[in-house]
């Protein structure tokens, strides 16, 4: 992170409402390609939901990082960007689990949606703690 970026974030840190907006604005090509990489596709400004949580998740980052910890600052916010579209992903995948219905004329087509619906949630269940011990890692790193 050079100087400049280092400068705005220890103003923004103490409360510096403008240059927290300059840290933000300066942080975007970053935010862009670290959503892009977790989404594994590119995303577009004003088009795509992940840009708007990731760039919400930086200010977060910027609210709770803690210098005195020893993590670079751009380290600790793409822990809290991909944290926060994984829980994203998440919420959209119930809900559209939600928005299918579950009727079917056949018992055996109901028996198969109910399956395929529980493989579903294992396969999230799965994914969520293989993502946390990915996060704890590199944290520790």
């Amino acid at each position: 992170m050079d100087h400049d970026l280092k400068t705005l974030l220890h103003q923004a840190i103490a409360g510096d409402r403008a240059a927290r907006e300059k840290l933000i604005h300066q942080c975007q090509p970053f935010v862009h390609q670290t959503a892009c990489v977790l989404a594994r596709r590119n995303l577009e400004w004003g088009v795509d939901d992940e840009l708007s949580i990731a760039l919400n998740a930086l200010d977060q980052a910027i609210s709770v990082y803690q210098p005195k910890k020893g993590v670079p600052f751009l380290a600790f916010a793409r822990l809290v960007i991909h944290s926060r579209l994984k829980d994203y992903w998440r919420k959209e995948n119930r809900y559209y689990q939600k928005m299918v219905p579950l009727v079917s004329s056949s018992e055996e087509n109901l028996e198969a949606n109910l399956e395929m619906q529980t493989a579903w949630n294992k396969y999230w269940d799965q994914e969520i703690a293989r993502e946390r011990g990915e996060e704890i890692q590199r944290f520790n790193q």
